[in-house]
């Protein structure tokens, strides 16, 4: 769950496991204060399986936060971003280098996959992921000014020269 949390958006197979998730946490959870009621009406203590049904709405409540703070605002991206940093700058500086402006093979850079990577002008977008259906997430390197918007893009500042990218169609 921390990969898909972590990333720079959540697409459609981060949310489905979110869901499956969230469904079997559910039902586990129900299962249990059923067992531990009807151990209490039974004459049982059953206070061993308090502390253990307790922590599911924990667990859920956690995954809920983390999915409605997605993006720049989650903590773990934010930490994930920060230990990746320095790598996203050294292949940032590389690709401004070259001479071919896209690729669109998976390469693992720092902790984040990057599945696409275009270089245009000055900036180098590094896009990992999908966002909901039709978008696609990632990060920009605009090393001199405000990134170049395409089409309906909203971007997110997270360090000096980096952005957050939320690219839609």
């Amino acid at each position: 769950m921390a990969v898909f949390f972590s990333d720079t958006g959540v697409g459609v197979v981060g949310t489905f496991v979110q869901v499956c998730g969230g469904v079997a946490l559910a039902v586990a959870w129900i299962g249990l204060v059923v067992r531990h009621r009807l151990r209490q009406t039974r004459g049982g203590s059953g206070s061993s399986a308090v502390l253990a049904w307790r922590w599911v709405p924990v667990c859920f409540a956690l995954c809920v936060m983390l999915n409605v703070l997605h993006g720049p605002n989650n903590p773990l991206f934010i930490a994930r971003f920060r230990m990746s940093e320095a790598a996203l700058t050294g292949e940032a500086q590389r690709r401004l280098q070259l001479v071919e402006t896209a690729s669109q093979r998976s390469k693992r850079v720092g902790l984040f996959v990057v599945e696409r990577t275009e270089v245009v002008g000055e900036q180098v977008r590094f896009i990992t992921s999908t966002c909901g259906v039709l978008a696609s997430c990632g990060v920009v390197y605009a090393p001199n000014d405000a990134p170049v918007r395409w089409q309906e893009d909203t971007f997110s500042p997270l360090a000096a020269r980096w952005w957050h990218l939320v690219e839609r169609f």
